[in-house]
């Protein structure tokens, strides 16, 4: 096998499986002597998808606002963003409508309390690459190429029964 064959079925691989990670655990667990819990992100199902997206588009961050380094406006948009952002990771990590509806703020909260900003970082990248985000907008894309077809044929059919009425 070649060497991009078998880097294809590696990156399968994880996104069939999933990737794990470790946080902190909960109180109740280190009272057991249980100081990290592993977690794994599977590939996001297209509702958890949806629902990230709302995250998201709540989001409406301006980045370029902190472009020229002010640590005020920086902190000011962990203040404002900051919780929507864990929620959206808690969001990734649960993956399933009931789990993401009862449970996506606490964990959310609950990161925010435990993970660094570049553990954060990481998480997120780590989701935005099993997001699958690409699927989603190749699949749009191709739906719209359906539509302009559509639209077309429809375009045409209407000049030509306008031609013929000009012929009769």
């Amino acid at each position: 096998m070649d060497e991009e064959r078998v880097q294809q079925r590696v990156a399968d691989n994880l996104l069939e499986r999933g990737v794990r990670f470790k946080i902190p655990a909960p109180f109740f667990l280190r009272l057991v002597g249980k100081k990290k819990v592993g977690v794994t992100i599977r590939p996001i199902k297209f509702g958890t998808l949806l629902a990230m997206s709302r995250l998201s588009a709540e989001l409406n961050a301006d980045i370029d606002t902190i472009s020229d380094g002010s640590i005020n406006q920086a902190m000011e948009m962990v203040q404002k963003h900051g919780a929507t952002l864990t929620e959206w990771v808690a969001t990734a990590i649960l993956n399933r409508k009931g789990l993401i509806k009862r449970f996506s703020k606490p964990l959310g909260r609950y990161l925010g309390w435990k993970l660094t900003p570049a553990k954060l970082s990481e998480l997120f990248m780590l989701v935005v690459l099993l997001c699958g985000i690409q699927d989603f907008t190749n699949t749009i894309r191709y739906l719209n190429t359906l539509n302009l077809t559509r639209r077309k044929e429809k375009d045409l059919s209407h000049k030509v029964r306008g031609s013929q009425k000009a012929e009769q």
